[in-house]
């Protein structure tokens, strides 16, 4: 099965690790060194074009950021089963 991550993109739910609310999780310090260090590997993509990240998807590869909450990705994925 597929996810819908946005900008037209999807991700195989084998090679997905999580999604998570940007505003609950980066107040965690080692969120942010998780991100930055993804930043600096080059293996954090922002496909969230111009809009306000509201969600990081982790896969095994990349981690993304979304304009999509993880919210409505839950809910997406919990519609497609």
């Amino acid at each position: 099965m597929y996810y819908d991550i946005g900008d037209f993109m999807a991700i195989n739910s084998k090679e997905l690790i999580g999604v998570f609310d940007v505003d609950a999780t980066t107040v965690s310090k080692k969120t942010r060194e998780y991100l930055s260090a993804c930043e600096k590997q080059g293996k954090l993509k922002n496909i969230s074009n111009d809009n306000i990240p509201l969600s990081f998807i982790v896969s095994k590869k990349e981690t993304y950021f979304s304009s999509i909450s993880a919210k409505t990705m839950y809910l997406k994925a919990c519609k497609s089963d």
